[in-house]
């Protein structure tokens, strides 16, 4: 395993690794997470 990556590689993993997690995430209490806005007060709550 490389000790450092090259910029566009880690890019790339951390961009499937946040995809990994989106999956994942329970989509009722984040209900945001699919806008282009972020949440409101209400939905923080």
């Amino acid at each position: 395993m490389a000790t450092k990556m090259e910029q566009p590689e880690l890019d790339r993993d951390l961009e499937k690794i946040g995809k990994i997690i989106e999956k994942m995430t329970d989509p009722d209490p984040s209900a945001w997470l699919g806008r282009k806005t972020g949440p409101t007060k209400q939905e923080l709550c």
